[in-house]
């Protein structure tokens, strides 16, 4: 496989997507074990009830990034590169849209949330602490999400390797200087820190590196049930 173009290329991308999910999956316990070792088992349990929040959005976040990526392929293979970018910019579009409708969902659902959990005392004080910062980051992950697919399918491995490492990196250095000043709720800004930070590696790439991936201004409805 190595003695061929495509074959190196795809062993590339490959090792490429197993360390970005290596980084990603480490981002999302790392919160447990930082709340525990800082705080106490209790921050280890608030953490927990909050972060499947996260899980669901992911999967909402995943339905318009691999929609879009998969849009954004088919048009490249086919030479069409003004469409592909196009398709890309809806991505992005209905990303933001959903990013700010999570955001203001969450903000002001906090109290229905905690109502279906039969959790009081110092969990459900940590829970909310939590929560009041956590909602950032979980308000924020489609739009993560989608340039974290659309850089990988641009060829863009090492840019997310980068992306995905130091997100992880500044999770954990925020929130331990976070966590050991702000408590429960300094961990969860400091992961918000971090995906900002990676949001601005994938950016980087997208505006400056990328020879492909312009997104220009394009919305459309039937490409939305397209890719879905």
């Amino acid at each position: 496989m190595n003695d061929t173009f495509c074959g190196f290329h795809l062993k590339k991308m490959l090792l490429s997507s197993l360390l970005m999910m290596l980084a990603s999956s480490l981002s999302n316990i790392v919160n447990y074990i930082l709340a525990a070792q800082i705080l106490d088992d209790n921050a280890m349990v608030a953490v927990n009830l909050v972060t499947p929040l996260l899980y669901f959005v992911g999967f909402l976040s995943a339905l318009i990034a691999t929609g879009t990526s998969y849009l954004y392929s088919f048009e490249i293979g086919a030479f069409r590169q003004e469409k592909a970018n196009k398709l890309v910019s809806q991505g992005a579009i209905l990303a933001v849209t959903l990013s700010i409708l999570l955001a203001v969902i969450f903000f002001f659902g906090r109290d229905v949330f905690f109502s279906s959990f039969d959790v009081t005392g110092e969990i459900e004080t940590y829970a909310r602490e939590y929560y009041s910062l956590f909602f950032l980051s979980i308000a924020i992950n489609p739009i993560y999400f989608l340039i974290y697919v659309m850089v990988y399918a641009d060829g863009g491995g090492k840019c997310g390797v980068i992306a995905t490492f130091l997100n992880l990196f500044v999770n954990i250095m925020a929130s331990i200087v976070l966590g050991m000043k702000f408590g429960i709720a300094g961990i969860a800004f400091g992961t918000f820190l971090g995906y900002l930070v990676s949001i601005a590696v994938f950016a980087k790439w997208i505006f400056f590196e990328s020879q492909t991936l312009k997104p220009i201004l394009y919305i459309s409805a039937s490409e939305t049930v397209r890719g879905s």
